[in-house]
């Protein structure tokens, strides 16, 4: 498994790791008309956003192995600019929690290399 930074071309794998993520986790919470109708293009709007014109203070790290996206984070300022907030999804499988801790012990280690500060909340799925 190999841990770096996102890129304009990680768009495809990540908005369909991050569709599939929510259709598991909001399934019966959201309706069904969103899910499987415009969330893919919701995401790829979002997705497109974020890699075009990075924020200052976000910062994108995919895990992959094979060309295979195993997970990413992504970690973006608030509103209050004192905290941060993280998107990080992952497919389901016996994987999963090594992926995230690898994308979180990379995430920390930019974070304190970065200077950031404050708390962050890390949405994992």
């Amino acid at each position: 498994m190999e841990i770096r930074n996102g890129k304009i071309d990680d768009i495809v794998p990540i908005v369909a790791l991050h569709v599939d993520s929510w259709r598991s986790a909001y399934a019966g919470i959201m309706p069904d008309s969103f899910l499987n109708g415009p969330l893919t293009d919701d995401r790829l709007t979002l997705w497109r956003e974020r890699l075009a014109s990075p924020v200052q203070g976000s910062g994108l790290f995919v895990a992959h192995d094979d060309g295979e996206l195993l997970g990413f984070v992504y970690l973006f300022p608030a509103p209050d600019e004192r905290h941060g907030r993280a998107d990080m999804p992952f497919p389901a499988g016996f994987r999963a929690a090594r992926v995230r801790v690898r994308l979180a012990d990379e995430l920390i280690g930019w974070m304190r290399t970065s200077g950031l500060h404050g708390t962050s909340e890390l949405q994992m799925a």
